[in-house]
């Protein structure tokens, strides 16, 4: 083995030696050597592009070396002098650089030297190579899987060479360029004509209730609860407050409740409920709930998967009522109006807007005949507490490890010595980083955090992750362009759109954001044409882009609509990187009131088959200033659907403050979803 091996070096050898012979050249005075240090260039092969140097400082024995060490940013610049064709101290420096992050080539190229040794794989994981320069680009690779295009194209354009190393011995090495190679020795993939006169010379290179009387009951949806344990005020009519004159449900509902409005030519499925709680200016019509099943409330009514919401709400029957005003008004039990956060947001963002519950007589008989079952409920009366913390940072081997540290260069030692062993894994990176972060090194964890984009993926899940740790850490450059490469990805789901240009508009850039929302809303994307799944959502942050940068854009393009903003006390919204992950949301109000949100295939099948298909995973809830107090939000992870349970999920919390006004804040909180059926609290917001 150690013959093969040693002949092996010998044919490089004889090969570069060869080259040397054939491209004499007028020694070169100035040189940059552009050296990559990026995570993925560990498996390259050094002794080959040391050979390639060593071949090129014999033909330039007194040459000024401009070496600039680059990953996720520029990590070294140094200016060394090489004399008589020694570079012992060079290739020391070369020896003990270390591997980390992911490759940027933005501001390599500002350079006066005559040429340009790049030493790279090339590969465009968060901004891409130049295609041409002015001076001679000399490209280098000892990486099996590089991007041969791209190297080729920066080094034909400006008039150097691409030299592929990656070949076993015995098949040689490809050039790409103007090099007078001698084609017995070097295998030739593609060539150009060779007017150059410049050349590199001779370099080859997720119970059953009792004491409640049937009065006290309501049907809120899905379940059936105690008025008692709702936590919030309701107002109900029973059928002896229906007047017999009252022929239309529209007449039994007009001046019994307050803040409801039906305009005359309207159904009630078309009321709106005012308050201070109505800021849409979009569909303001409220949510009507039969019987458990919601009803239809306009021409764009929740049919399905095309629900003008994010999502429709699957967890109860979807069968629809096209026409409320069919109900014989003498067959209603009894209607309760909901009202405020904790009342619609049973029911997302298909409820912002109130909600209207009848229950009808025919099916308090049906459940008369069954009073002998157990009365399903989806709350308790009072919150008892009993709910984990959500950890920051896990309990592994390698946290352990770092927090014995008492410097942060013997904690970025003990992460390299981990990374050995987890260096696989992308959660390691983002715990790592998130670690890193306690530091206050913002270089070194946009470096940590960067490794992500140099592992080998098979969807675009953890590239969000990745990005939504950007957003945390306020890093929002990094975070463009994780989601520029996401959209790149995968141009045919729905919210790597409205992700890229929320990030625009945060990193100074509201036209690309306002052009980006424009286009979405006028359908000029054929690879989401027809989704609607994160509409009302994108409605109201179409209108907040508009109007937070009002005065810097250019709006006359924009559908009026979108020109008088929302406001809201308090919105939150919450995204997961993984579309199938399923979780129950329990939402505690100030007065330890709670209710339950469950997001799962058997809660809400048809709206999580809807957003695997169209490719979003979000949900928002609003506050406004009737809602004082403390409120509580816990989660519990129960998997993902179709996913690896093995790996985590991650869920991004943004919460807003006085959303839409001038003084609007945002804090973003990025919480990694691993424990399985392990209630945690992972928010706290107080009105």
């Amino acid at each position: 083995m150690k013959k093969i091996d040693l002949l092996k070096k010998m044919l490089v050898v004889l090969v570069l030696a060869c080259c040397t012979n054939a491209l004499a050249q007028t020694p070169t005075k100035n040189v940059s050597l552009l050296w990559d240090s990026s995570y993925g260039m560990i498996q390259k092969d050094i002794d080959k592009e040391f050979e390639f140097l060593k071949s090129y400082f014999n033909q330039n024995p007194d040459i000024t070396v401009n070496l600039v060490v680059f990953s996720n940013s520029i990590v070294q610049r140094e200016t060394i002098p090489i004399s008589g064709g020694n570079w012992e101290d060079l290739k020391l420096k070369l020896r003990e650089i270390i591997y980390d992050g992911s490759a940027s080539y933005e501001g390599l190229f500002n350079t006066r030297s005559e040429q340009i040794i790049l030493v790279s794989d090339g590969k465009v994981n968060t901004d891409k190579l130049p295609n041409s320069f002015n001076r001679p680009v000399f490209a280098i690779t000892t990486i099996p899987d590089s991007n041969i295009d791209g190297l080729r194209d920066l080094a034909i354009s400006s008039g150097g060479a691409l030299f592929d190393l990656s070949l076993s011995a015995k098949d040689g090495m490809q050039v790409f360029g103007d090099s007078d190679v001698p084609l017995d020795l070097v295998k030739i993939r593609e060539a150009t004509a060779r007017p150059q006169q410049q050349s590199l010379g001779e370099v080859l290179i997720s119970t059953k209730v009792e004491g409640s009387r049937e009065e006290d009951m309501i049907n809120t949806g899905n379940i059936v609860q105690d008025k008692r344990s709702l936590g919030y005020a309701i107002e109900t009519i029973g059928s002896d407050e229906i007047r017999e004159q009252d022929i239309t449900i529209e007449q039994a509902v007009t001046g019994q409740f307050s803040n409801i409005d039906i305009k005359s030519d309207q159904n009630l499925s078309q009321f709106i409920s005012r308050g201070k709680n109505m800021t849409i200016l979009g569909d303001q019509t409220g949510l009507i709930v039969v019987d458990g099943v919601p009803v239809e409330s306009s021409v764009n009514a929740l049919t399905g998967i095309n629900a003008p919401s994010n999502g429709p709400g699957t967890n109860i029957d979807k069968t629809i009522l096209n026409n409320v005003s069919a109900f014989d008004p003498a067959n209603v039990e009894s209607i309760t109006v909901l009202k405020g956060l904790a009342a619609t947001n049973k029911y997302g963002t298909l409820g912002r807007n109130g909600v209207i519950l009848i229950t009808t007589k025919t099916a308090t008989f049906r459940k008369a005949a069954q009073s002998d079952s157990p009365v399903v409920v989806g709350t308790t009366a009072t919150y008892s507490g009993d709910v984990l913390s959500e950890a920051s940072l896990p309990d592994t081997d390698y946290m352990q490890a770092l927090k014995e540290t008492s410097d942060v260069n013997e904690a970025f030692q003990v992460y390299l010595r981990y990374r050995e062993k987890y260096g696989w894994s992308p959660d390691y990176f983002l715990h790592t980083a998130s670690y890193f972060q306690s530091w206050n090194n913002t270089d070194l964890v946009k470096r940590v955090l960067s490794n992500i984009s140099e592992l080998p993926i098979s969807d675009t899940s953890i590239l969000l992750a990745q990005a939504y740790k950007y957003q945390e850490f306020g890093m929002k450059d990094e975070a463009v362009r994780v989601y520029e490469r996401i959209l790149e990805l995968q141009p045919n789901q729905l919210q790597h759109y409205r992700n890229l240009a929320l990030a625009y508009s945060e990193s100074g850039y509201p036209e690309k954001a306002l052009l980006l929302m424009d286009r979405m809303d006028k359908g000029h994307f054929t690879e989401i044409l027809g989704y609607n799944g994160l509409r009302n959502t994108l409605d109201v942050e179409f209108k907040n882009l508009v109007n937070q940068q009002k005065g810097r854009l250019n709006t006359t393009y924009v559908d009026q609509k979108y020109k008088q903003n929302v406001r809201y006390r308090t919105r939150v919204v919450f995204e997961w990187n993984h579309f199938d992950t399923q979780f129950d949301l329990q939402i505690i109000n100030p007065q330890k009131r709670y209710f339950t949100w469950s997001h799962t295939q058997t809660d809400e099948g048809l709206r999580m088959k809807q957003e695997i298909q169209q490719g979003y995973g979000l949900e928002e809830f609003f506050m406004t200033n009737a809602d004082q107090g403390l409120w509580t939000f816990n989660l519990n992870y129960l998997g993902k659907a179709r996913g690896d349970n093995n790996l985590p999920a991650y869920l991004k919390i943004t919460t807003y403050q006085y959303y839409g006004q001038p003084q609007q804040t945002k804090k973003i909180r990025v919480i990694t979803l691993d424990e399985i059926n392990q209630n945690k609290n992972i928010l706290k917001v107080s009105i």
